[in-house]
């Protein structure tokens, strides 16, 4: 069950069938105290799975942190760790769990915090708000990039904001064409405005000198 004779530590191998089995055979012993440390160091075995299958259990079979997890969840196994009496029985193995939760927090609270990122780029019906652009969307995936092989949310978000970024970017590229288009229909009747108002003037002009010249030819 143990890795070494010191009993630091349990092997990957150690499991309830075996506890349950070093159990039994506990049991069949006469009374001695050889027995009685057998059965001492099978609850301490008994406590120290406990709490490798609580931090195992935060992990999908894929070794990502599961989408469920909060820093709520994380407190609670380190709650286990506390009230398991293994702290000064079992330093070693409760240090090594207490290290890797308190690192795993860490990254938990990150993930939260992009997750409430990404779910602040949509509407309840999950479409993208309308003020959402690509470059708001580009700076989550970033952020989410660096998350995506060590939990199952980050993954999940990553995979669908770039999946919705392909439609968000032909959507914007669709209105800036027709902003374009509008754009240049706009200048066309703008420049064909001044051609109709110039040659309007040209031709008032023209009037305006005919009837000067035709005064001209009347007063002689």
């Amino acid at each position: 069950i143990y890795t070494t004779d010191a009993q630091r530590d349990l092997r990957r191998s150690a499991s309830d069938d075996k506890l349950e089995q070093l159990q039994t055979y506990i049991d069949e012993m006469a009374k001695s105290s050889e027995k009685t440390s057998l059965q001492s160091q099978h609850d301490l075995a008994a406590k120290m799975l406990d709490v490798r299958d609580n931090y195992d259990g935060l992990f999908t079979s894929d070794k990502l942190i599961k989408s469920a997890v909060t820093t709520k969840t994380v407190a609670n196994v380190q709650t286990v760790i506390k009230q398991s009496g293994l702290t000064s029985k079992k330093a070693y193995s409760t240090k090594k769990y207490t290290t890797k939760l308190t690192s795993l927090n860490k990254t938990v609270k990150k993930v939260q915090s992009y997750h409430q990122d990404y779910k602040d780029l949509y509407t309840k019906k999950g479409k993208h708000k309308s003020n959402v652009s690509t470059t708001d969307v580009d700076q989550v995936l970033k952020d989410l990039k660096k998350y995506r092989k060590v939990s199952a949310l980050a993954a999940t978000d990553y995979t669908q904001l770039k999946a919705d970024r392909k439609a968000l970017a032909k959507s914007e590229s669709s209105a800036a064409a027709a902003s374009a288009s509008s754009y240049s229909a706009y200048l066309d009747s703008s420049a064909a405005d001044s051609e109709s108002a110039a040659s309007s003037a040209s031709k008032a002009e023209a009037s305006s000198s005919d009837e000067s010249t035709y005064s001209s030819s009347d007063d002689s």
